[in-house]
C-alpha cells in the first residue's frame, strides 16, 4: 500500500452536532480495516486550536496552534480485527476565557471580552490507530458555542 491508503478507515459518530462549554461529548468510533493489523493503540483527542500570527525576521505567517488537548486511549497494543466499535465520552472545558480565571473587570474586562469573541477558534476530534509505518487517522470539526 502507498502511505497507508486503503489500509482501513476510522469513522466518528456523535450523539449531537453542537456542544456548549462544560458539556460532555458522547460518541462512537468505528474502526474498519482491510485485514487484521497489529497496532500500538487507538486513541481519540479533543483539541482546541487558535488561528495565530507568528512574526519572524522574514515576515510572518498564520497557523492553527493547539491551545488545548485532551487525549483518551480507547484500546492498547494488540492485533486489531477487521471491524471494531468503541464508545467514548469527553468533557469540554467550562470556558474559553483568554486570560484564565483572573480576567480583568471594568473597561479592560469588556475589551478582553470583545477581543476573545474575535479570536478564530476551532474545536476538533482527532482519532488515530498507531501502527508501525503510517497511522490511520480521522479528524472532524465540532461546533462548540
Amino acid at each position: 500500500m502507498v502511505f497507508g491508503i486503503g489500509e482501513g478507515k476510522i469513522e466518528i459518530f456523535l450523539d449531537k452536532g453542537s456542544f456548549s462549554y462544560g458539556e460532555s461529548i458522547r460518541g462512537r468510533l468505528a474502526l474498519t480495516l482491510d485485514k487484521p493489523k497489529k497496532a500500538r493503540g487507538l486513541r481519540i483527542a479533543l483539541v482546541q486550536q487558535e488561528y495565530r500570527y507568528h512574526h519572524s525576521s522574514k515576515g510572518g505567517t498564520y497557523s492553527w496552534d493547539t491551545i488545548y488537548s485532551f487525549k483518551a486511549d480507547l484500546d492498547g497494543e494488540k492485533e486489531y480485527q477487521s471491524r471494531s466499535d468503541y464508545t467514548f465520552e469527553m468533557q469540554i472545558p467550562n470556558s474559553q476565557k483568554p486570560m484564565g480565571a483572573n480576567s480583568p473587570d471594568g473597561l479592560l474586562g469588556a475589551v478582553v471580552s470583545v477581543l476573545s469573541r474575535q479570536r478564530k477558534i476551532k474545536w476538533l476530534l482527532d482519532a488515530s490507530l498507531d501502527m508501525p509505518g503510517f497511522d490511520i487517522n480521522k479528524k472532524i470539526d465540532i461546533a462548540v458555542r
